[in-house]
């Protein structure tokens, strides 16, 4: 449901401020009906304002908001994910060289930045949500802060996996798609090879 103010500010504008006014310029009374109109408009635009004050996230009824209960019960439990993201994301160096080793390798880190992805995902959906609620709350800004910043530093670590894909050797990467163990990204696989820039 909208905010009672901007639903009356809404009917000032539709019912009160422009049928009045086309009425006024076509009137012999003119210039006495623009005096009303006026000060009519002015009072409820007043009026209107008036209601227009945002209620803070405390004023605001529990069942009118989000349930995040359903990402994390409680902010410990999100901390939990945050440091568990922060402990993982550094593996992506041992795969460094060697993606198009073997299918298993191969599978190996797709399978990793998979998880990595799905946890910064819901740990994300958290952060957003949480802003959203109330961006003027300090904690809710230095989550956001805090998350953009490690995200930078996630995308920095498996940056190496797409220009790795694709300089696989045509012959080569064939021979790994063909693998059984890669069947479920296989044509993942392929889409990622069309965007290979031509040499």
């Amino acid at each position: 449901m909208a905010h009672p103010g901007v639903a009356f500010r809404a009917f000032c504008r539709r019912f009160a401020v422009s049928p009045i006014r086309r009425f006024a310029a076509s009137s012999p009374y003119q210039p006495r009906l623009r005096s009303v109109v006026s000060g009519v408009t002015y009072n409820l635009r007043v009026l209107a304002m008036s209601s227009l004050t945002i209620p803070t996230r405390s004023e605001i009824a529990e069942s009118d908001t989000w349930d995040l209960t359903k990402l994390y019960q409680s902010e410990k439990d999100y901390q939990r994910d945050l440091e568990r993201l922060k402990q993982e994301y550094p593996r992506y160096a041992s795969f460094k060289a060697r993606v198009g080793r073997s299918a298993q390798d191969l599978l190996e880190v797709l399978e990793f930045d998979k998880s990595i992805d799905l946890l910064g995902e819901k740990l994300g959906h958290y952060v957003s949500l949480k802003a959203a609620e109330d961006s003027a709350n300090r904690d809710n800004l230095a989550r956001k802060a805090e998350f953009s910043s490690l995200g930078t530093k996630i995308r920095e670590a498996a940056s190496f996996i797409t220009p790795e894909i694709q300089a696989i050797p045509d012959d080569r990467f064939t021979a790994l798609i063909a693998d059984p163990l890669l069947k479920e990204w296989r044509n993942s696989l392929e889409r990622l090879r069309r965007y290979r820039t031509s040499t």
